[in-house]
C-alpha cells in the first residue's frame, strides 16, 4: 500500500471494531465463568431448588450472584 492511500479514518474504524468484538468476547468468558462458578457453588452447598430455579428465572440467578459475590 502507498502512503497515498492510507485512509486513517478507515484505520481507526477497523481498530475499534476489533477492540469491541475482542471485549464481546472477553465479556461472554467472564460471563460464563460466573454462571459456571454459581452453579457449582450451589451444588456444593447442595441448593438443588435453587439451582433449578436460576436456570430459568435470571432476575434469581442475579440475586445468588450477589449473594456469593460473583
Amino acid at each position: 500500500m502507498l502512503v497515498a492511500e492510507y485512509d486513517y479514518d478507515m484505520d481507526i474504524e477497523v481498530q475499534r471494531e476489533e477492540a469491541f468484538k475482542e471485549g464481546l468476547e472477553e465479556g461472554r468468558e467472564e460471563g460464563e465463568y460466573r454462571i459456571t462458578e454459581l452453579y457449582r457453588k450451589l451444588m456444593t452447598d447442595n441448593r438443588m431448588e435453587d439451582l433449578k430455579k436460576s436456570m430459568s428465572n435470571a432476575e434469581y440467578q442475579k440475586q445468588l450472584l450477589k449473594e456469593y459475590g460473583l
